[in-house]
């Protein structure tokens, strides 16, 4: 997999290009979502985000990595 480098950029910029960002997502592009210089946020591909979680997945279905059964039912603690 490859690791992808992301684009930084202000909540302003997302408000006022999210038309232009929508397109480059599907071009593959991440972004960090910032609000006054500090991570808020993160925008991802769709297809990335479920190929993560398909990851996470198999990861927490190995022996020894057993949860919970509530924290599998709600996702985990997000």
């Amino acid at each position: 997999m490859r690791v992808p480098v992301p684009k930084y950029i202000g909540v302003r910029y997302l408000r006022d290009n999210m038309h232009s960002l929508i397109e480059r997502l599907a071009m593959g592009e991440y972004f960090v979502i910032l609000r006054h210089n500090h991570p808020v946020g993160a925008l991802l591909p769709y297809d990335d985000l479920i190929r993560m979680m398909r990851m996470g997945h198999e990861h927490t279905s190995m022996p020894g990595t057993e949860t919970d059964d509530k924290e599998a039912e709600s996702g985990g603690d997000l």
